[in-house]
Parts: C-alpha cells; sequence; structure tokens
C-alpha cells in the first residue's frame, strides 16, 4: 500500500481487450487511483515486478497466459497483493476461492466497492 497520505493506491489493470481494459482503467482513474494497465498476463508480471502495485484486476480469460495462472504467480511472487478477478464467463474452475470474482458486465459502483474493500484490507 502507498504509505504517502494522500496518494491513492496503485492498481494493475489487466485484459487482452483494450475497450474493456480502458473502461475499467477509466473507472478506477476517475475515483482517484493511479492506474496501469496492460494487454497481457506477461506484460502484468513486467509492471508487478517493476512497480510498486496494491491491487491487480485481471480477466480470466487471455490469450497465453489467463488469468487465473496470473494470479497464482502473482500470489507465489507478491503474497500481499489483493487480486480480483472478472470476467464474462463464469468463475474459473481451478481459481483460489480466496480470490474474489465480478462477473461482466458489472455496474461501476459494484467495481469500486469491491477495490475499495481489497485494498482496505491491504492498509497498513
Amino acid at each position: 500500500m502507498s504509505d504517502s497520505p494522500g496518494i491513492r493506491p496503485t492498481i494493475l489493470v489487466v485484459d487482452d481487450m483494450a475497450p474493456v481494459r480502458q473502461v475499467v482503467a477509466r473507472t478506477l482513474r476517475e475515483d482517484g487511483y493511479r492506474v496501469f494497465e496492460a494487454g497481457s498476463g506477461s506484460e502484468a508480471l513486467q509492471l508487478v515486478r517493476e512497480f510498486p502495485v496494491d491491487l491487480v484486476v485481471t480477466d480470466v480469460r487471455m490469450q497465453a497466459m489467463s488469468g487465473t495462472e496470473l494470479a497464482r504467480i502473482v500470489r507465489a511472487e507478491r503474497p500481499a497483493i489483493p487480486i480480483l478477478l472478472i470476467s464474462g464467463y463464469a468463475p474459473p474452475e481451478g481459481a483460489p476461492p480466496e480470490i474474489p470474482f465480478l462477473s461482466k458486465p458489472f455496474h461501476a459502483d459494484l467495481l469500486l466497492a469491491t477495490v475499495r474493500k481489497l485494498v482496505a484490507t491491504t492498509a497498513p
């Protein structure tokens, strides 16, 4: 979590469909969060490894690396970072049960409420 007063948490939004990623990112930015965007799991891992990230919001179904696979790697390398899975399909089989899931389409208020809850649970 960002320790400086007044600085909002940094959220990484991962989705291989640019329009979806951009809508989620814009919603979060409008609520005051600092947002990075990644179009793939490998790009997301690079950002997680390079920058302090307070939350990862990732689509489940992506090319090359699924969001579930990304979540497992992030959990192994950075266990303190909460993850939110999003998908237009049912919750993925085999996803860790402790990782929250939102089904697309979702209302911006639900996204923001879920993000606030996840970020608050990791606050120092």
